[in-house]
């Protein structure tokens, strides 16, 4: 290869790079810049699933006392709600990104709360209780009672942790935080953990008669203080708590939140869901997960061909430049750059981007950067004789390449690859983080309703898939079998 044709392959390598590089970046802007942007008629309600105050009802509709409350006051004050699940511990870092406009989920008020945002007068009151298996639940008549107990999980960032916290002579090392009051009750059914506590609402949902739970927890109040909820704004949003601090003192007057309270508290509200109802709920998460498994898939491994490419490039500034982005990538968690990507924007810009299109970035350049390194690999790996031979038959470069070298780079790749395209899979249950509902967050949610098999079936989806494409990938070696490298 002489000196002018060497040249000729770098520049075009560099173009190529440059072009890719590019068209994820305006990519990755439009969806920062354009999607999800604040609607000034629109009042976003950061919520959970926590029933009664906020659940999906038979028909799929979101619902509950919170829900209905939420729509009330909207409708009166001439916005549309729009209403963005969070998670809990979350819920801060949510309102001031702008992601939500309101916290409205049975926020308990607190000084610590007031401290970062302003907060509604009291709607509603509430109390924590304890969960325990039914043969224990005598042993605990008050508070001081816990002392006794071996472990006491609760949700972080909850009052359930302010009221524990405030029990003299509890040793706060039997005390552990859960990520929801949901898995703060499955610790106490899997006998993780011997006490939860949690809200009263909360508890009365999860034991209810003919649930999984219902079989073997209760619950208890022992004296814990009455709490009051209230809605969460911005700090400056004087104007809307106002407003809405008005509404309910009408609400209250005109018996409107007493109406709410008698139709959605102390009842049970969802039958437990059967075997095709959850089967059904499971598909529709499985088809998430799939998405994000095809729109990785799809960019990635064109992606990292390139940046192989670039990597392997002569041009220093710029293969340093990849291997540095490759050595970052890899050596940081796959879940930290959903989150830096989907949490970052709202602080640095004040706009926001969508929890899926936040995975499908964080995914496409994490594994475009993983694929890049084994295709590296199986470049490199052919013997520079292959090219040779096939310049001396007159063949051009292109010709060499797809016809010569890319069935034996293929062949040798296959196993490598094949186990991160499995390790994509399961690594799609990583997008739950922010929230995007794949399938293990779709069975998560029947949690609430008192029953925990659908986490066990998801993993039939998981290893269904996953068997496919193992035989997939046997059929492509054995295909090249007939190559022996």
């Amino acid at each position: 290869m002489d000196t002018v044709e060497k040249h000729s392959v770098k520049r075009k390598i560099l173009k190529t790079v440059f072009a890719i590089v590019l068209l994820v970046g305006i990519f990755f802007v439009f969806l920062v810049g354009n999607v999800g942007c604040s609607n000034k008629e629109t009042l976003k309600i950061g919520y959970t699933l926590y029933q009664p105050m906020n659940y999906i009802d038979e028909n799929g509709k979101l619902t509950g006392y919170d829900t209905e409350f939420a729509e009330k006051v909207c409708d009166e004050l001439g916005y549309e709600p729009e209403f963005v699940r969070i998670e809990w511990k979350n819920k801060v870092i949510d309102l001031e990104s702008g992601r939500i406009d309101l916290i409205w989920n049975g926020m308990t008020i607190n000084d610590e709360l007031k401290a970062v945002m302003l907060i509604s007068d009291p709607y509603m009151e509430n109390r924590q209780v304890i969960v325990a298996k039914k043969e224990i639940l005598s042993e605990y008549t008050v508070q001081t009672d816990l002392i006794n107990a071996e472990s006491i999980v609760y949700e972080k960032e909850s009052a359930a942790q302010t009221v524990l916290e405030n029990i003299e002579g509890l040793d706060f090392a039997r005390l552990k935080g859960a990520s929801s009051q949901k898995d703060a009750v499955v610790e106490v059914f899997s006998g993780a953990s011997e006490i939860a506590v949690v809200d009263e609402t909360m508890a009365f949902s999860m034991t209810a008669e003919g649930s999984d739970f219902g079989n073997t927890l209760g619950y208890k109040d022992i004296g814990f203080e009455p709490e009051k909820y209230g809605i969460g704004m911005r700090l400056g949003e004087e104007e809307l708590l106002g407003k809405i601090n008005a509404l309910i003192a009408k609400y209250k007057e005109d018996g409107t939140l007493d109406a709410l309270y008698e139709k959605y508290i102390g009842k049970t509200l969802v039958e437990t869901p059967g075997f095709w109802a959850v089967t059904l709920s499971l598909l529709i998460g499985f088809g998430t997960t799939c998405l994000i498994f095809i729109v990785t898939l799809g960019l990635a491994l064109p992606l990292g061909l390139l940046i192989s490419f670039g990597t392997m490039s002569r041009i220093k500034w710029l293969s340093g430049l990849l291997k540095t982005i490759i050595w970052i990538i890899r050596g940081t968690p796959l879940m930290l750059l959903v989150i830096i990507i989907y949490y970052v924007p709202g602080f640095i810009t004040g706009s926001v981007i969508l929890p899926l299109a936040a995975v499908f970035v964080a995914f496409v350049i994490n594994y475009a950067c993983y694929f890049s390194e084994i295709f590296r690999g199986g470049i490199q790996s052919i013997n520079k004789g292959q090219y040779e031979a096939g310049q001396v038959l007159g063949m051009t470069k292109p010709q060499i390449f797809f016809r010569i070298v890319l069935v034996q780079i293929i062949k040798r790749i296959i196993p490598p690859m094949s186990n991160e395209i499995i390790t994509l899979v399961k690594d799609t249950a990583l997008a739950r983080v922010i929230l995007v509902e794949e399938i293990i967050m779709h069975a998560e949610d029947f949690v609430i309703s008192g029953i925990i098999w659908p986490l066990f079936y998801s993993a039939v989806f998981y290893l269904v898939f996953v068997g496919i494409l193992t035989l997939l990938f046997r059929f492509a070696e054995k295909k090249l079998s007939y190559f022996k490298v």
